[in-house]
Parts: C-alpha cells; sequence; structure tokens
C-alpha cells in the first residue's frame, strides 16, 4: 500500500473509523442517485417471464422449489434467481417495489464488497472509495439496477465478489509452499466454492471465476503449481455442467467470411470500453452498425480502438494495476464478444458490463489516489484541477444515472426512450403499441371506434373522422407502430401476432386473420396465434375452420393441459353464444375426452380429478365441479386446493355455512393463504358482521399489504363501522396499488362528503368516472355537490351524464334544475 502524507480534507479519511466512513459515504450517495428505482413499475421487457406471468414463483412448496433447479428462464439456467423472486413473491406479493428495493440493496451490498476488495489488493481508503463509488454510480450498470430481471446481475455479484474476498483472504492464509494447509485455509477454500456456485446458479456469467482467482494469484505473486488449479476444480468441473445447460443454446461460432467476423468482434470489444468511458446514453437494445464493412466508420473506429487497446497493454505491461484491469475485462467478457450477426436480440447489453468493469474501476481508484495524495509540491495546481474534474465527473455520472433510473420507470418510459435513439427499432414498435393498448385513454378509443364504425356502418358510410379525431388517431398510432415493426423487420413474428389481435378487438376480422396466418407461416409452432385465429373463426361462425385450427393446435402439443383448456372454453362459449351447434358439440365432446384420458394418464388420480373439477368450474357446471372435489378429498383431505375451490362453490350455491367451515379449515392448514381470509372477511361483511369481518380483512391486508381488493374491502367496513380516517387512509392504499379502481375513488368520495369535505370528495368523484364513465351513482353525487356549490350548469351536465346511462332522476330535482338550463 503506497504511503502519502495527507491534506487536511483527506485526513478525515485516515482516522480510525476511516474505512466505515469512506464506504457509508459512497453507499450513501448511491443510494440518493439511484433511489428512483424504487418508484418504478415492471416493464413488458422479461419481467413477464421472471415475474408476474411465472408460475413456478408462486409458491415455496418444496415440489415447486425443486422444480427451479430443473428448468430454464428464456434458455438461461438461473434457479438461485428464480427462487429469490418466489421467497419475494412469498412475502412481497406481486407489487414491483419489493424487487427493486431488493435490486438497490444487492447493488449497495456489492459496493461494499468491493470496497473490501479493494482495501485487500492494496488501495487506500481514498483509492477504494473512489472505485466503490465509481462501479455505484456509473451509468452503464444503471440497467442492472433499474431492471427487476436483471436480478441476476447484482445477485451473482454479490457472490462472486464475495468469493474473491475469501479467496485473497485464503490466500493471506496459505502456509509456506510444502506445508499443509491449515484449518482456516480449508474453511476459506470451502466458502470461495461455495460462493462460486450460488454465483453460478445465479447467473452463469459467474463461470469466469476460475479464471479471476488465477489472476488473483498472479497479482498476489504467488508461486505456480498443482495446488494453484486443483483447489479450483470443483468450480471447473460445475462450469461444464452448467455450459452445458446454457450456453449450448446461445454458443456462437463464425458463420460468415473471417473478415467480417474479425469486424464484428472488434466492434463488440471495443463496445463495452467506449460505454465505460464516455456513456453518452443507454438503451436496452443495440444493433450492430450496417453494412458490416471496412468503410463503415463504426468498425473502422473499432480498429482504431483496438490498437489503441493493444498498444496501452504493451505500454503499461510493467503497471499490475494496469495489467490487473485489462486482465480483468478480457477474463470476465470474452466469452460474450461475438463473431457474428446474431439472430437473437442483444449481441451487445450495458449489462453485461456490470461486473466486468471491476477492473477498471479498481485502475480510477489507483490513479485517483496516486495523483491527489502525490506528495510533491510542483503537482498542486495539477492535483486541484483534477479534484475539479472528478468532481465534474461526479455530477454528470450523477446525473446521468438519476434520469437513466427513470428512463427504466415502466414500459411507455423505456420503449419511447428506445424509439429516441433508434426510431426504426422492431422491438421497441411493438412493445410500446402493445403497452398502450393497455392504457385507460387507449382502450377507451378502441371501444369507441367500434361503436361508432359500427353506426357508420349502418348507414352505409365510414366513420367521421374530423368528429372522432382523438379516437382516430390513437387507433391509428397504434397501426402506424405495429406496421412500422413489421416493415423494419418482416421476419418479426410478434408483431404479426399483436397486429392481429388489434384488428380482432377493432372487429376488423379479415385483417385479424391475415396476420394471425402470417405469424403461423413464419412460426409454425405459434400457440397463442393458432389459439386466437380458432376463436376468431368461432366469432364469425365458421365452425368447421375453428374446430380445424384447434385440432392442429391441440397435435402440435398434446400434452399441454391449458392448451385442452383454452379450445373447450372456447367451444363452450361459441355453443351458449349461438346455441346447439353439432360440429361444435362433437368437437367438446371430443376434445373433452382426449383431456380426461390425458390427466388420468400423466396424473395421480386425486391431480386428475382435481383437474378436470377446475374445468367444470370454468364452464360452469357447479354440481359436477363439486363432485370432482369431493372426490378429491375423500382420497386427500386436506388437499387446499380442492378444498379453496370446493369452498367457493357453496359460496356461489349461496351454501355460506359450507364455505365458511371449509375456508377455516383451510387457514388451519396454511395460515399465510390471504385469499381465504379475504372471502371469510367478504362473506362476514355480507352478514353485516363487521367486527368478524375486519379481522379477516386486516389479516388479508398483513398478508398481502399490495392486494387492492383487500385494501378496498377493509376500507369499506371502516366506513360501515364509522372510522372514517382510516377509511380514507385504506382507500388510498387501494388507489395507490391500483390507480384504475373506480370503485375506490367512488368510496373514498363517500367518505369525504360525509366529513364535509366537498372539494376532496368531488375530484374522488370524477376520478371515479374518468377510470369508469358507466359508474351512474359517481356521476350523481357529482351532479348534487355541484348542484349545492352553486355550480348549476355542472349538476345539469353530471345529471345528464347520469341519465344517459339509465339514472331516473327524481322530479324535483329535475325541476330545480330547469330553469337553469340554457334554451
Amino acid at each position: 500500500m503506497h504511503k502519502y502524507p495527507m491534506t487536511p480534507f483527506l485526513r478525515i479519511f485516515n482516522n480510525k473509523r476511516g474505512d466505515f466512513f469512506s464506504a457509508f459515504i459512497v453507499l450513501l450517495l448511491a443510494f440518493i442517485i439511484l433511489s428512483p428505482s424504487l418508484q418504478n413499475k415492471f416493464v413488458n421487457w422479461d419481467d413477464d417471464v421472471h415475474l408476474y406471468n411465472n408460475p413456478f414463483i408462486r409458491s415455496l412448496e418444496l415440489e415447486k422449489v425443486t422444480s427451479l433447479f430443473k428448468m430454464r428462464v428464456s434458455e438461461v439456467y438461473i434457479p438461485l434467481t428464480t427462487l429469490f423472486f418466489a421467497v419475494e413473491y412469498h412475502f412481497g406479493g406481486g407489487h414491483p417495489g419489493i424487487y427493486h428495493l431488493d435490486n438497490l440493496l444487492l447493488h449497495l451490498f456489492n459496493l461494499v464488497l468491493i470496497y473490501i476488495l479493494a482495501r485487500f489488493l492494496g488501495l487506500s481508503r481514498l483509492g477504494a472509495g473512489a472505485a466503490a463509488l465509481l462501479f455505484g454510480i456509473h451509468p452503464i450498470h444503471v440497467e442492472s439496477v433499474a431492471w427487476i430481471t436483471e436480478r441476476k446481475d447484482v445477485l451473482y455479484s454479490f457472490f462472486y465478489l464475495s468469493a474473491l474476498c475469501f479467496y485473497w483472504l485464503y490466500l493471506k492464509s496459505l502456509p509456506g509452499k510444502k506445508s499443509f494447509y491449515s484449518g482456516r485455509s480449508i474453511i476459506l477454500l470451502v466458502l470461495v466454492t461455495s460462493c462460486g456456485i450460488l454465483s453460478m446458479l445465479a447467473k452463469p456469467m459467474a463461470l469466469t471465476l476460475p479464471l479471476i482467482l488465477f489472476l488473483l494469484d498472479w497479482f498476489a505473486r504467488r508461486e505456480w503449481g498443482w495446488r494453484n488449479f486443483w483447489e479450483k476444480a470443483p468450480l471447473l468441473l460445475l462450469i461444464v455442467g452448467l455450459g452445458c445447460l446454457t450456453y449450448s443454446a446461445h454458443a456462437r461460432v463464425p458463420l460468415i467470411r473471417f473478415p467480417d467476423s474479425f469486424l464484428i468482434w472488434s466492434w463488440t470489444a471495443v463496445f463495452y470500453l467506449r460505454k465505460f468511458l464516455l456513456p453518452l446514453y443507454s438503451v436496452p437494445i443495440y444493433r450492430l452498425p450496417q453494412p458490416v464493412s471496412i468503410l463503415n466508420v463504426g468498425y473502422l473506429l473499432s480498429l482504431l480502438g483496438l490498437a489503441a487497446m493493444i498498444i496501452s497493454f504493451l505500454r503499461f505491461r510493467k503497471n499490475r494495476w494496469f495489467v490487473l484491469a485489462g486482465a480483468y475485462y478480457i477474463f470476465s467478457i470474452f466469452f460474450l464478444l461475438r463473431f457474428d450477426e446474431a439472430v437473437d436480440i442483444n449481441i451487445v447489453a450495458d449489462r453485461f458490463m456490470y461486473l466486468p468493469s471491476l477492473g477498471l474501476c479498481f485502475l480510477f481508484g489507483y490513479y485517483v489516489e496516486r495523483l491527489l495524495l502525490c506528495p510533491e509540491k510542483r503537482f498542486a495546481s495539477l492535483k486541484f484541477l483534477l479534484g475539479i474534474g472528478l468532481f465534474f465527473l461526479f455530477i454528470v455520472f450523477s446525473l446521468r444515472s438519476n434520469f437513466q433510473t427513470r428512463v427504466w420507470r415502466d414500459s411507455v418510459s423505456l420503449w419511447s426512450h428506445q424509439l429516441h435513439f433508434y426510431p426504426q427499432e422492431p422491438i421497441a414498435l411493438n412493445n410500446l403499441a402493445t403497452v398502450l393498448r393497455d392504457e385507460n385513454s387507449y382502450r377507451e378509443a378502441e371501444r369507441g371506434y367500434v361503436q361508432f364504425s359500427k353506426l357508420a356502418q349502418e348507414r352505409g358510410d365510414v366513420i367521421d373522422r374530423e368528429r372522432f379525431a382523438d379516437i382516430v388517431s390513437k387507433v391509428d398510432f397504434i397501426e402506424r407502430l405495429y406496421q412500422k415493426a413489421i416493415k423494419n423487420d418482416p421476419q418479426y413474428v410478434d408483431a404479426y401476432y399483436n397486429l392481429g389481435n388489434f384488428y380482432r378487438d377493432l372487429q376488423k376480422w379479415n385483417q385479424a386473420i391475415e396476420n394471425y396466418q402470417k405469424a403461423i407461416s413464419l412460426d409454425p409452432r405459434y400457440q397463442n396465434a393458432y389459439l386466437n385465429l380458432g376463436r376468431l373463426y368461432l366469432e364469425m361462425n365458421q365452425f368447421s375452420k375453428a374446430v380445424d385450427t384447434f385440432e392442429q393446435l391441440i397435435r402440435m402439443d398434446f400434452r399441454n393441459k391449458d392448451l385442452y383448456r383454452d379450445v373447450i372454453l372456447a367451444y363452450h362459449g361459441a355453443l351458449k353464444a349461438t346455441g346447439p351447434q353439432s360440429r361444435l358439440e362433437q368437437a367438446l365432446a371430443e376434445t373433452f375426452r382426449h383431456y380426461a384420458v390425458y390427466v388420468n394418464k400423466e396424473y395421480r388420480p386425486e391431480s386428475a380429478f382435481f383437474e378436470i373439477g377446475f374445468l367444470y368450474s370454468l364452464l360452469g357446471d357447479l354440481q359436477r365441479a363439486r363432485d370432482f372435489y369431493l372426490e378429491v378429498l375423500s382420497m386427500n383431505p386436506n388437499h387446499v386446493g380442492a378444498l379453496y375451490n370446493l369452498a367457493n362453490i357453496y359460496e356461489e350455491l349461496e351454501d355460506t355455512d359450507g364455505a365458511v367451515s371449509l375456508y377455516k379449515k383451510i387457514i388451519r392448514l396454511n395460515a399465510r393463504h390471504p385469499q381465504a381470509y379475504m372471502n371469510l372477511g367478504v362473506i362476514y361483511s355480507q352478514r353485516k358482521d363487521y367486527p368478524q369481518a375486519k379481522v379477516y380483512f386486516e389479516r388479508t391486508v398483513k398478508l398481502a399489504p399490495d392486494d387492492a381488493d383487500a385494501n378496498f374491502n377493509l376500507g369499506f367496513i371502516y366506513e360501515a363501522t364509522g372510522q372514517s380516517p382510516q377509511a380514507i387512509g385504506a382507500y388510498q392504499r387501494a388507489i395507490r396499488i391500483s390507480p384504475n379502481h373506480a370503485e375506490a375513488y367512488y368510496n373514498l368520495g363517500n367518505v369525504f362528503s360525509s366529513l364535509g369535505k366537498a372539494t376532496e370528495a368531488k375530484d374522488a368523484y370524477k376520478q371515479a368516472v374518468t377510470h369508469n364513465p358507466s359508474h351512474i351513482n359517481a356521476w350523481v353525487n357529482l351532479s348534487i355537490l355541484a348542484y349545492k356549490e352553486g355550480d348549476f350548469q355542472g349538476a345539469i351536465k353530471y345529471c345528464d351524464e347520469a341519465q344517459i346511462l339509465g339514472y331516473i332522476a327524481p322530479q324535483e330535482y329535475l325541476k330545480a334544475l330547469l330553469p337553469y338550463r340554457k334554451r
């Protein structure tokens, strides 16, 4: 470790608690800069696959947990990461806040480990703090922290860095060359191996760990021998297994001419260093510059950058910190450097540089230490300018990272940002269109478009585009996004499928069929396209085509019980809508028969009966569903799923005593079953037994604090028992969780109105009708409040809206409004 005289400012880092103070400052600054990520939501970019649509994280039962270690997510083996998601889901539910918090906390833990490792390697407190701070606030690392799916980055890094710290302690604990290992050495080596295994189970990028351990051997000037290799043997063996699981699906070989392969390799190698040194912008998707040619300035600059890297490495080869940084970068990222124009999406990505940048951060800390702590007075001015430069760098990186965390706020923000830099990116165009369709204003526009198109068709006309400009513009915008995505990538299957869904919802059936068929032609195993095409044929009463489509779908994957279930429900819904149809009835019976044969063959008897009972309940045949659930319980009286579903049936059949008995049995078997508590609360609320209902709803909220309906129901009980402040709090929590919860706004308005807070009540009612324009009672209450305030035109307007929806206003009220109507 270098010894330098301390300036007055730097002496604060050199007291007895200097390490604690330095690390605390790093953590505090990183937390403040990245804290906006705590407000972020899920994004439609793999968060569905890993989290909110992942059935494997819904339970911590032994069978479910075991299955996590037998599966891959998006072709990547990450069982430990998925297990962490399952634990979070168990305790925190489906609210994104808990996942973002854990991502940020893991990042902060990593900074502590980086600081410790830097100190182990010989950096001063200032140098270690500078290295950790750069790592903590660098914009290239934001993607790994602000994107929930990239939990695997911060999690594997935590165990990876722990392994490196333990390994350094292990190196310092080694006895002489010919001596046996001490007990402490063996324990530390076991810890290194254990952390390495956990790191690889969190993300296969950890396979580089043995190479970095060899690098630490070199940096510590350890003598080389067989001991260096066999102590890393368990990790090397695990790499072989994990490599077969993951990288067999992602292995790349040059499939194009050597010059082009080398150009692409050099571009990817320089890309990460360029993004580290000059992080001007960050987006989730980068594409190779086209064309792949040395005449393309992007590849020419990359070759120059590669030459500069080689020259620098040769020039500073005697500087151990420079060699450490360069070797760490190459060893960490070499297997991600590409040779070909990949068919998959991410040829490069910011997140790939999360841990591989560590050596460069250490080099930064080393030079900060060397320059700022230099004792020679002739460098005083230079040190002052360097300090100003470092402060400016900190401000720039902080602002960039803080802004980038907000980019990941939600899907609209993310894909709008991507399109700002890459306006032609097909994935961003498709994903933006898909997420916008879920927004209220766009859903209302689509519904309005269908309604006005029908009216125009009845008149033999076309929709008046000027009169309904707002509706038409939103519909046209979504259509253009999908069509632009397809134009930019004519092989983009998802865009065709989503455009088909869009046309189907607009009842442009021929165009929907055309897009579904195009998706199927590009991907003959695209199950959702078959399913929606079959459903569309049913809507068009083209029953033979529907049956043919569904039969083709089931033949494709006859072991998928969900496909059977979806097809059976589609047939059943069509028969309810159209009446008896022999072709459909025959197809329904045949599909049901195949489904029953399948589940009886593939499942244990109790599971098979449960599956068939569940299907009958979906079909609305409650009597048969009840019989099958009772059969399950005769085999296994403690089958929680059968108990819960049977209780729901009893509730629907108005046998509330039977339902209560079963829900209470479920709670005895599983005291953490929020839905059982919820349903008990609903039953007692209907019985007006509010004290009991309150007990069960409070328990539900404790188990599932981010369940909007649970908070809403608890608010209703508080309101019914005169606990207005508590009711307001519960309704507001429901709204925070589900901003479109019209009933919560309406009830909140009622509470404010009862307290004489007319302004707050009016605002709440307006939110209720914004999110549910058909909410008659909210329109009525708005009208009454407006009348009391002397806003007679508002009272008339709101009353008219309610009457359009079917409200029969008292004659006395209409007479009171009559003088204020404009003649």
